[in-house]
């Protein structure tokens, strides 16, 4: 609340205009000349402003809430309106108008440039028929309030049986390493 408006709420209230203008340190004089501008309504700039900014808001609305402040402005400018992309952004800023920006994808693995492309053994056949004659992996990370946990699992195509599985804050070779020796020890187990 600005001093004036706080001056206003207190005449309002029954205290006495210039006891009211000293605890806010404002003059009287200035308290008067902005009640009189106050009452005679908005500016002509403020009155542009309020178009300009139900404008912004129509143009945001009829992308479906995805142009950010460039969009709207080359759309603005487009509809014959001159205006500087500062002000747009400040506009949108401060009547809480945003775009829509996409997440940019998390690469989790690179390749290293001198290992051999490894050849595809199960060929797309997901089918195969019976359990235990493929065995396929994959590796998914999930958000937590921690952060990120990234997931190994070893999945038997014939009975789509979960094998194996194992979970890492780091993605590397010993994440899935882990989720194989699952797999061998619960082999064993069954075996013996």
């Amino acid at each position: 609340m600005g001093r004036y408006r706080w001056v206003l709420a207190r005449k309002a209230e029954g205290f006495p205009t210039s006891m009211c203008c000293g605890v806010a340190k404002v003059s009287r004089q200035a308290f008067y000349e902005w009640r009189a501008g106050h009452a005679a309504g908005p500016t002509r700039r403020e009155a542009a402003e309020a178009a300009l900014v139900a404008e912004i808001g129509e143009i945001h609305a009829a992308s479906g809430g995805a142009y950010g402040s460039p969009r709207v402005t080359a759309e603005l400018r487009s509809r014959g309106h001159r205006v500087n992309p500062k002000r747009v952004a400040r506009l949108m800023r401060a009547h809480r108008i945003a775009g829509i920006r996409p997440r940019r994808p998390k690469r989790t693995t690179t390749p290293a440039r001198s290992a051999p492309k490894l050849p595809d053994l199960v060929g797309r056949r997901f089918a195969p028929g019976r359990p235990d004659r493929a065995w396929v992996s994959d590796i998914t990370y999930v958000r937590t309030g921690d952060g990120w946990l990234y997931l190994a699992v070893v999945l038997d195509l014939g009975s789509r049986r979960l094998l194996g599985y194992a979970m890492s804050e780091r993605i590397d070779t010993r994440l899935v390493q882990d989720a194989l020796e699952g797999v061998c020890c619960r082999c064993r187990w069954r075996a013996g």
